[in-house]
C-alpha cells in the first residue's frame, strides 16, 4: 500500500470491522455491484485500430 501524502489525513481508527453480519455484507456487496456507469476494460479492445476522422461535414 501507498503511503498517504498527508499522513493526518489517514483515518487509521475508522477504518476496520464494521460489526457487519454476513447478510449485512452480502447486501452491502448486492448494492455497490449496482452502481455502474457500464465500463468494461473489455469494451476497449480494438479501439486502438480505430481511426477518427477530425474532418466535419456541413
Amino acid at each position: 500500500m501507498t503511503e498517504a501524502e498527508v499522513s493526518m489525513n489517514v483515518n487509521k481508527p475508522g477504518v476496520g470491522n464494521l460489526g457487519l453480519t454476513a447478510g449485512e455484507e452480502s447486501e452491502v456487496v448486492a448494492f455497490l455491484k449496482t452502481l455502474s456507469d457500464g465500463y468494461h476494460e473489455s469494451s476497449l479492445k480494438g479501439l486502438a485500430n480505430m481511426t477518427i476522422s477530425t474532418e466535419q461535414t456541413l
